[in-house]
């Protein structure tokens, strides 16, 4: 049968305009897909992490303490001397010897000064590497604040010595107390290193024996004092670093 406009909706809102039916919106209504859930095959694996803890090794740290307990002393005496043999170079250029003397002795202070430098240079991180070698295990520690005065010796030093060469190179006098210094603070960096790798040395040892693993005592340096007596019947006393390992 003909539809007439009586028949048809007129929407309320717009005026002449013909009200969809309930077929119709739901033909337009946009449905939501959902996604597929991949098959449990191809989902991957959880990601876990397991670290595993290094076994305890004693690694080379003997021997780079050797190496520090000898490079010591060593830069040590090049220092001194270096500062002696400036401080007689000083004098015989102010007059109280000959020019050629003190060209020598300037020299002589310039090699040993050098060996003194190159010497904390090489030798500061091998010692500091091999106590570090037996420091893998997370229950050997080594020594930190002797690490702490290491590391801080070692850059005040060559610190130290390249502002003393620089002043050299621009013909300026360099005081032999300060190469004293230098040298001193370079000594106490390496013996630092190495004091620090019998330390973690002893620790890890601890570890790997089973008789050390109930030992009473972990390995640590102290101040000793002993009594000293001389046959000309004085006293006295002489101080001193010891250490258990």
């Amino acid at each position: 049968a003909p539809v007439t406009p009586a028949d048809v909706p007129i929407s309320p809102t717009v005026p002449g305009k013909a009200v969809p039916s309930t077929a119709e919106v739901k033909s337009v209504t946009p449905t939501a897909q959902v996604q597929p859930t991949p098959p449990p095959d191809t989902q991957p694996p959880p990601v876990t992490s397991s670290a595993r803890v290094p076994e305890p090794s004693t690694g080379w740290a003997l021997p780079a303490s050797i190496i520090g307990f000898v490079a010591g002393p060593l830069v040590l005496g090049f220092s001194i001397y270096s500062a002696d043999l400036t401080a007689q170079s000083h004098d015989e250029y102010d007059g109280f010897g000959s020019y050629a003397a003190a060209e020598e002795h300037e020299t002589e202070s310039w090699v040993f000064g050098i060996s003194a430098l190159l010497t904390t240079a090489a030798f500061g991180p091998v010692v500091f590497a091999g106590g570090r070698s037996a420091r893998r295990h997370p229950d050997v520690d080594g020594a930190r604040a002797f690490r702490i005065i290491g590391w801080s010796n070692y850059g005040a030093s060559l610190g130290c010595a390249m502002a003393m060469v620089a002043v050299g190179l621009a013909d300026e006098r360099v005081p032999p107390a300060l190469i004293g210094i230098t040298g001193a603070l370079g000594s106490l960096s390496l013996i630092s290193f190495a004091i620090d790798a019998l330390i973690a040395r002893g620790e890890a040892k601890a570890l790997i024996e089973p008789s050390a693993k109930t030992r009473t005592h972990r390995a640590r340096i102290f101040p000793t004092v002993t009594p000293l007596a001389a046959r000309e019947e004085t006293t006295g006393l002489m101080v001193g670093l010891g250490g258990r390992f």
